[in-house]
């Protein structure tokens, strides 16, 4: 779930007596208490719906917040303290300013063909293989299969 104020996903999430989920970064000041403006629910309206001081949040609930798919950046060692969904990772590997800087993209065969022993490598026959695919083809008739011909 995402956090109703700040609308991301975070992995410590504090639920209020009135079953809204909010993080604890939009709820909670760095000394532990209640951001002033958070004496109300911001949903729902109801007078001090989470607590006072910030909970202890109990790695069961982090765990399912994973399980759900919420994910800290890898760079997290590095000083990144951005959480995202699963299915934003790789764009925000791709812009961290924590991250390693970007290689250049080398295509390369991982496995060994036989070719490869002869010279021919796996971009010299892709290329010749599109070269070939350019050449106009004789025509030779109409063939059809006879298992695609209807009895």
């Amino acid at each position: 779930y995402n956090c109703i104020v700040c609308m991301e996903a975070k992995l410590e999430m504090v639920s209020g007596s009135c079953q809204h989920r909010l993080c604890s970064c939009c709820l909670y000041l760095d000394n532990g208490c209640l951001k002033p403006d958070m004496h109300k629910c911001p949903v729902c309206g109801k007078y001090l719906a989470f607590p006072q001081k910030r909970p202890t949040i109990p790695e069961d609930l982090i765990e399912m917040q994973r399980y759900l798919g919420v994910k800290e950046c890898p760079n997290k060692d590095r000083g990144c303290k951005f959480q995202m969904w699963d299915w934003e990772l790789d764009d925000h590997c791709s812009m961290c300013q924590f991250g390693k800087p970007p290689t250049p993209y080398v295509r390369r065969c991982r496995k060994l063909s036989p070719m490869s022993k002869l010279g021919v490598t796996y971009e010299t026959r892709s290329k010749r293989r599109s070269t070939e695919g350019n050449k106009p083809q004789q025509s030779t008739g109409t063939r059809r299969s006879s298992r695609y011909l209807r009895s």
